[in-house]
């Protein structure tokens, strides 16, 4: 057949068609309004088919490969469900054969209802996916007034919506592991609409929004075991309409393998040395904290500051030597350098005396008529007599001791005598500023404020129990700028042997604890004590000292205060009478009275040093000695053996006196020349005369400048 007569008949099939279809839309068609479909057979060569409603199909010239009879109906019956966020702007067209394809993108003219879209909205073209299951939006689909118009290659069902919906989370947060301080990353994959406007993103820990994790991926911080393991990551994906929540998604942080450990150092007090290291790091007081790999053996060096030694290092750092198994505090100590000595002292215990020159040489006198000078040792800065055991505080703060040791008051471990030779108590660079001792009983003040203590516990009440071989820390107690102890009858069984202690704090209160027979611990009561305790009612002291039974402190305003016993006809405690017992501190009358027969000297001026024997007292005051108290042997200085409950101003010495010291029955003193001056008890040529006549006045020792 000709080409021409083909084409011929191919117009007369469409035209049969078109009238068919002509027809239907006048009300022909007995299955639905002549309105609600339409339908052409297109060739090869394509053409227009306009549907119900003003849709229309332009299909183009070889987009089918035979003549195909299609249909346009304004129906929704058997389509797959819509997705949800959005709404119809116009009637759903289906288009059959069901999933009709083209060769070539034909284009699909679809009315809406311009008047149901909301302010700022677009309307969006959705046609069924190939297994007609579900639902596509059509890219690319323009809009011209109240028609929406697109290139399609195939269709069953096609509408125009409004683009509610909101983002849908493709990929989910994935949980993360790490070893700390490793950082971690979360992602989303969320996708949007056309025309549903740019993805933003919230990330949240734990359900609290992350400032400025705005991005699809967050990477967090440094992790750590106990901050984030276990916490839960999510993320919040918003577009223009609607915001889609991702689940969470964990995060499990592990720690990771140790292999460096920290080692720091503190020094102290402050600025008292510095500490260094080998391998370096440490250098404090610039750095004081050094981290090393695990295992390295590092060793630390202290060096003093001037004025300065070391002591010791914490126990955890023996001599400095620190392997790294583990984060370690080292603690280096040192202690100030007591300074050599610049005054001369005198001291005496119950029968003898000791001499401390300034070039801290000691010298003993009593026992016999020749004075002993201390063997084997010197530098010493201080020295503390008890009755019949000295101890001696050398410059490099090492403590010294020498004499009787029944009850260990030597401190030394042992309750072996030391007659022969000094043995050393207390190490170097411990501390020790200031010694006391008493019967039994010693006492070591630290720089740090605290005291140690050894010999017979003075609140045991008995002398051979409660023993201390070795000086142990008195508990409860800091601060201390003094220390005393109690003279008194050096005979083991007397009660005063065990003795009292006091101790002067930095805010002028006065702590005491031992024997307490006589009140002389001053808190009230007769009660033994053997941790210290306030003296009631005691403030602004600068000044202390102990007797027998009994004890003395010089306040600031230069007032005396006693508590105690005053001591069987002793009179020790001025103007309350010999046989007094005080037991809380009560004010003192130290003006001294003149005595006939002495030439009258008037003290001026505030006292500046006090100390108390068995059951006398000295005090000094502008150069002069006043003296009150027992005094059988002459030791008051007063050319006599009364004893008097009122001050007195001694015979002499003539001069000006710079110091002075007590034994238990007799009397010492330095002038401003550097001689010595003794008086009182001499049985034991104690007062280093030559003789063992008491002197009722004092009298120059003969051979001795101390200067």
């Amino acid at each position: 057949m000709p080409l021409t007569s083909h084409l011929r008949d191919l117009a007369r099939a469409a035209c049969a068609t078109l009238l068919s279809f002509a027809l239907a839309a006048c009300g022909g068609s007995d299955d639905a309004p002549a309105s609600a479909s339409a339908s052409a057979t297109l060739a090869a060569a394509g053409g227009t088919l306009d549907g119900p409603s003003g849709a229309q199909l332009v299909v183009p010239a070889g987009a089918l490969s035979q003549a195909t009879s299609i249909t346009v109906a304004q129906s929704g019956a058997g389509a797959p469900a819509l997705p949800g966020g959005g709404a119809d702007v116009g009637a759903m067209f289906a288009l059959t054969p069901h999933g009709t394809a083209f060769a070539a993108p034909a284009t699909i003219r679809v009315p809406f209802d311009a008047s149901q879209l909301g302010a700022g909205e677009v309307p969006t073209l959705w046609k069924t996916n190939a297994a007609q299951t579900g639902w596509d939006q059509v890219a690319g689909a323009t809009v011209s007034g109240n028609v929406m118009q697109a290139q399609i290659t195939s269709f069953s069902w096609i509408v125009v919506r409004t683009p509610r919906f909101p983002p849908t989370i493709r990929v989910q947060p994935a949980p993360q592991s790490v070893t700390e301080p490793a950082t971690a990353t979360f992602a989303v994959g969320a996708s949007s609409l056309i025309h549903s406007g740019p993805l933003s993103y919230q990330w949240r820990r734990n359900g609290t929004a992350i400032a400025g994790a705005t991005g699809a991926t967050y990477t967090t911080g440094p992790t750590s075991v106990a901050a984030d393991n276990g916490a839960l990551y999510s993320v919040d994906v918003s577009n223009s309409f609607a915001t889609t929540a991702s689940g969470s998604a964990a995060l499990t942080v592990s720690m990771a393998p140790i292999t460096t450990a920290a080692l720091s150092v503190t020094v102290t007090p402050a600025n008292s040395g510095t500490v260094a290291s080998a391998p370096a790091g440490i250098a404090c007081g610039a750095d004081c904290t050094e981290t090393y790999a695990l295992n390295t053996a590092v060793t630390l060096t202290a060096t003093p500051a001037a004025g300065f030694t070391f002591s010791a290092w914490s126990p955890n750092c023996t001599a400095g030597a620190v392997p790294m198994s583990a984060g370690i505090a080292c603690t280096a100590t040192f202690v100030a350098v007591p300074p050599p000595a610049t005054t001369a002292q005198v001291t005496g215990g119950y029968d003898i005396t000791y001499f401390l020159s300034r070039a801290g040489q000691v010298t003993r006198i009593g026992g016999s008529s020749a004075p002993v000078v201390m063997p084997l040792l010197s530098g010493v800065r201080s020295i503390a007599a008890g009755s019949r055991h000295l101890l001696m505080l050398r410059a490099d703060g090492s403590v010294w001791a020498w004499g009787d040791n029944l009850q260990g008051q030597l401190g030394d471990g042992t309750r072996t005598p030391r007659t022969t030779t000094p043995v050393q108590v207390i190490a170097p660079a411990t501390g020790v500023v200031a010694i006391a001792a008493g019967v039994l009983t010693s006492v070591a003040l630290k720089s740090d404020g605290t005291v140690l203590e050894w010999g017979v516990d003075p609140a045991s009440g008995q002398l051979f129990s409660g023993l201390r071989l070795s000086p142990v820390a008195v508990p409860g107690l800091s601060n201390v700028t003094a220390v005393a102890v109690a003279h008194g009858d050096p005979f083991v069984g007397h009660p005063t042997a065990i003795g009292h202690i006091l101790a002067l704090r930095t805010d002028g209160t006065v702590w005491a604890w031992g024997h307490n027979g006589d009140g002389a611990l001053g808190d009230g009561t007769l009660t033994s004590r053997a941790t210290p305790a306030p003296v009631v009612g005691l403030s602004g002291a600068t000044m202390i000292t102990a007797g027998e039974r009994f004890a003395i402190a010089v306040r600031s305003d230069d007032t005396v205060w006693g508590w105690g016993y005053g001591g069987d006809a002793a009179g020790v405690l001025p103007r309350f009478g010999a046989t007094a017992r005080i037991l809380t501190p009560q004010q003192l009358d130290v003006s001294p009275q003149l005595v006939p027969g002495l030439p009258v000297r008037t003290p001026t001026g505030p006292l500046t040093a006090i100390v108390a024997g068995h059951d006398h007292v000295l005090a000094l005051r502008g150069g002069l000695v006043v003296t009150w108290g027992f005094n059988l042997f002459g030791q008051l200085g007063i050319a006599s053996t009364v004893n008097a409950n009122d001050p007195a101003v001694a015979a002499g010495p003539p001069g000006v006196v710079t110091a002075i010291g007590a034994g238990s029955d007799h009397s010492l003193a330095i002038d401003a020349n550097g001689d010595v001056w003794a008086w009182g008890r001499n049985v034991l040529y104690q007062l280093g005369d030559g003789s063992n006549t008491e002197r009722r006045a004092p009298v120059r020792v003969p051979g001795f400048n101390l200067h």
